[in-house]
């Protein structure tokens, strides 16, 4: 199962583009609907021509804030954020936001992406208790959840045999949320509730290589972001934290507080709130983007440890 981020992160550099939904690094479908939508403003968009586009009458000015804010189609270039929003009650809008200067365009409205589940065409193994939760780039491994028994496995799709078995170190089932393969290693979410897990490392001999953030730490069960090399991103789920980890030794290199992108204190930019959405070639800068109650983009320096917001402009008053 996944949980419904409402950040999405992105890395900034030359030629950035953000991931493709089919890219291991996928922007969260509203964690779990592989596209997900957001909500967003008063005023409708303009008239355009493109065949996925909602004709309207006039671009927005103003963001209507909306606890039910979801983003949708977003995509990102080596200085700006564009992306659309959808919430209860009010008109769907698009955006263009300058990295550098936070200033936010509004764009010509696009339909919302018809949702698609982001595990289509994974193997079906013709057990029920077998559920595949990704599968390697060389199409020949994968991960498996196995609700009867409660645990993690690693399958040899070629042979069709089970490689390891990783034992569950929660007390909640189904013990597993998911897992995703990070290169030659795996990231395992243990469920500690309904919508967080703990996320621990293995090699593919199913032996804990570390444990990211302390006992208390928890994410969601979308893959972590890679930074470079082994640095991987995970975006805490109950506190307003991005840890960047070395998950070859568990080696916390930077912890993010993420209070300064908080449109005000009732919406922290945790990982039901905030996601990243892009990372620069170097690794050097990281950009999030809310979308409760109002779209807030940050921008991260993985260098300084500096946060930035780009806070989209506000319909009346919250």
């Amino acid at each position: 199962m996944t949980m419904r981020a409402w950040w999405l992160l992105f890395v900034v550099g030359a030629c950035g583009v953000a991931p493709s939904p089919a890219s291991p690094n996928r922007t969260p479908s509203s964690q779990r609907s592989a596209t997900p939508s957001t909500a967003g403003e008063n005023s409708p968009s303009a008239p355009v021509t493109s065949s996925h586009a909602l004709v309207t009458p006039s671009l927005a000015t103003c963001v209507v804030p909306s606890d039910n804010n979801e983003v949708d189609r977003v995509a990102v270039s080596t200085d700006t954020v564009s992306f659309c929003i959808t919430g209860s009650g009010v008109s769907r809008t698009c955006w263009r936001v300058d990295i550098a200067t936070g200033a936010f365009t509004p764009q010509p409205v696009l339909a919302a992406p018809a949702e698609s589940d982001p595990r289509a065409g994974f193997p079906d193994l013709g057990t029920p208790d077998d559920e595949v939760t990704d599968v390697d780039s060389s199409g020949t491994r994968a991960l498996i959840r196995n609700t009867s028994r409660g645990t993690l496995e690693l399958y040899d799709l070629g042979k069709k045999k089970r490689i390891a078995s990783i034992a569950a170190w929660t007390k909640m089932g189904p013990f597993f949320h998911s897992a995703q393969f990070l290169g030659d290693l795996i990231v395992a979410h243990g469920v500690v509730s309904a919508v967080s897990s703990s996320p621990r490392i293995f090699n593919m001999r199913g032996e804990k290589v570390a444990e990211i953030g302390d006992k208390n730490f928890t994410t969601n069960d979308e893959r972590p972001w890679h930074i470079a090399g082994d640095l991987y991103a995970f975006v805490a789920f109950e506190s307003p934290v991005i840890l960047l980890v070395d998950v070859r030794t568990g080696k916390l290199q930077r912890a993010f507080d993420l209070k300064p992108l908080a449109p005000d204190p009732d919406h922290m930019p945790d990982a039901g709130h905030h996601t990243l959405v892009h990372v620069a070639p170097s690794g050097s800068k990281i950009v999030t983007l809310g979308a409760r109650p109002i779209p807030v983009v940050g921008v991260l320096d993985s260098k300084t440890g500096s946060v930035q917001p780009r806070t989209a402009p506000r319909c009346g008053t919250h």
